[in-house]
């Protein structure tokens, strides 16, 4: 779908904010909406207008509004405190009613102020956006790009940190219909043995490294999060094109790209049991479309010049969940002044222990692709050899690994040879290894993992070991 040229959009919305200035009835509020929205969006919407609804079969009433499911309840005037209450209590009625129960949000609005209510909390909006009286182009871009969030609209936008939580982030309308599409998933399957080991896993693992038990929910939101990822990542590389979703997602498609550790078995791949893996690969096609046709991708050079996926799971998993997991991220500015410090030399090597979402590799990558080098092989094996990440948090190493591919860029187009990722999952504190031995072909490092003792040749190609650790 070809995108609608932003100033168009922005010329519908000027007009749109003249007429609702003199619409003084709710139902006039509404049509001078619905109209705006028809002529906004360059695809047929599923559009209803007082639509009738039951509670187990009972007739509860009728909805003022529902595009494509985002019910919309419309005041005169919704700064009046009786006019907020009865809408609220409306809303309650038809998001609980037997055609809406899935509904992700409710909308109560006057036309120009738009309060966002989750189903599970009516007393407080999760997000108030409006559109300006007056004002610059800026203002109502900023109004169109809130409004995005839950209705997605033909128009393409930069690819930002802020976009990219508008549309895939915890207020987005998307995150919510995909994690409840999850969840019923996860309930339809939870009983199979390799659906309870994954979470299990899950479970015992976070237990273990954090030192408490975490809440279900954030599973289902690491799930949703390693989906994205891994389609963002395709998208950026080229590499996602008229593919099946699901080798994205299994890493089957980097693995035949040469991008030999990107992606493994993990916690996540319960999504691919085979009774639900053909809505999960909907749910991949939606996300892989949605990324398509909203945002801007142009040149990775020049597109990314700050950390995406880091805000993305920030937004994602909460701060205390974060505290909780001992994960604080360095913003971006301060990568920038800590590389000043550390990289005096360029070709000097930096080695992140706890890389999180992988911001200091990253911005590393991006300087030392800078590099006068014969060719843009020499270049790339310098940065594998001197650009190294650690995490404790399998999803953040899988953050860190498609940062580091996004930032090697046009780099993996000119290899030579198969890639390895050198971003890895262990816990840099505790180093379960032996003295090294002499051997009669060499000296062997000894690696207990799990009562299990794995002899490696000792070595300094990276690569090497790469290749017999796979």
């Amino acid at each position: 779908m070809e995108g609608k040229d932003f100033r168009e959009a922005v010329k519908l919305a000027l007009e749109y904010r003249e007429d609702i200035k003199k619409a003084l009835s709710e139902a006039h509020k509404r049509e001078l909406f619905v109209e705006f929205v028809r002529k906004l969006y360059s695809r047929e919407q599923d559009i209803r207008i007082e639509d009738g609804v039951e509670f187990r079969g009972v007739y509860a009433g009728r909805v003022d509004l529902a595009i494509d499911g985002v019910l919309f309840e419309f005041k005169r005037d919704i700064n009046s405190s009786s006019a907020r209450k009865k809408a609220l209590q409306e809303l309650r009625k038809y998001l609980n009613s037997d055609q809406y129960r899935n509904a992700p949000f409710g909308i109560i609005t006057d036309g120009v102020r738009f309060e966002v209510y989750e189903r599970e909390n009516l007393k407080k909006p999760v997000d108030v956006f409006s559109l300006p009286e007056e004002g610059d182009e800026e203002s109502v871009k900023n109004f169109l790009y809130r409004l995005d969030r839950y209705l997605l609209a033909p128009f393409r936008v930069p690819l930002t940190s802020e976009r990219v939580i508008d549309v895939f982030g915890y207020n987005s309308s998307f995150f919510r219909s995909v994690y409840r599409k999850l969840l019923e998933l996860y309930k339809r399957v939870r009983e199979e043995k390799d659906t309870r080991l994954k979470f299990g896993q899950w479970q015992v693992y976070m237990s273990f490294v954090y030192g408490r038990d975490l809440e279900k929910d954030l599973f289902f939101r690491h799930t949703y999060l390693s989906m994205v990822v891994k389609i963002l990542g395709a998208k950026l590389l080229g590499l996602g094109e008229s593919v099946d979703v699901i080798d994205i997602l299994t890493g089957k498609l980097f693995e035949r790209a040469g991008i030999r550790n990107y992606a493994e078995e993990d916690f996540y791949s319960w999504v691919f049991h085979p009774d639900i893996v053909e809505e999960v690969k909907e749910i991949g096609e939606t996300m892989f479309y949605t990324l398509s046709s909203k945002f801007e991708i142009k040149d990775l050079e020049d597109e990314l010049e700050e950390d995406i996926l880091k805000e993305l799971y920030q937004n994602i998993v909460t701060r205390a969940e974060r505290r909780i997991l001992g994960e604080y991220y360095t913003p971006d500015w301060l990568v920038q002044e800590i590389l000043d410090e550390v990289l005096k030399d360029p070709k000097g090597k930096i080695l992140d222990p706890a890389c999180g979402s992988g911001s200091f590799l990253f911005f590393t990558i991006k300087r030392k692709k800078a590099l006068d080098f014969k060719t843009h092989q020499e270049k790339l094996e310098h940065i594998l050899d001197t650009v190294v990440g650690i995490d404790i948090n399998p999803l953040a190493v899988l953050i860190a690994k498609t940062n580091y591919l996004i930032a090697l860029g046009e780099l993996l187009k000119e290899r030579e040879k198969d890639v390895y990722i050198p971003v890895y999952s262990a816990d840099s504190l505790l180093a379960f290894l032996e003295p090294s031995q002499k051997f009669l072909f060499g000296d062997t490092i000894k690696l207990n993992v799990d009562d299990i003792t794995i002899e490696l040749p000792k070595h300094e190609d990276t690569e090497l070991i790469d290749r017999l650790i796979d």
